[in-house]
């Protein structure tokens, strides 16, 4: 089916936010091992600029940190205080 040109360019705007999609082969900005997958933002370990991060290293390391920076000195921040 052709796509029409509101999804080229939703597609065209995704690869400027986000870069290769699924499919296409990138590296890991943490562990250097080559994926195929979207990709994860690897904030706060590495900046988002740094590149994606994979799947593996996501579950392992981005998303445990993400959870500790939600506490400081053992005390859980509310959602409005962030």
């Amino acid at each position: 089916m052709p796509k029409n040109m509101k999804e080229d360019a939703g597609e065209e705007i995704l690869r400027e936010i986000w870069g290769a999609p699924e499919g296409e082969e990138k590296t890991c900005c943490l562990c250097g091992t080559v994926f195929t997958e979207w990709g994860n933002n690897p904030e706060p370990i590495k900046s988002f600029e740094e590149g994606k991060c994979c799947d593996w290293c996501n579950d392992k390391y981005v998303i445990p940190a993400r959870l500790r920076d939600l506490f400081v000195g053992g005390r859980f921040i509310p959602k409005e205080e962030l």
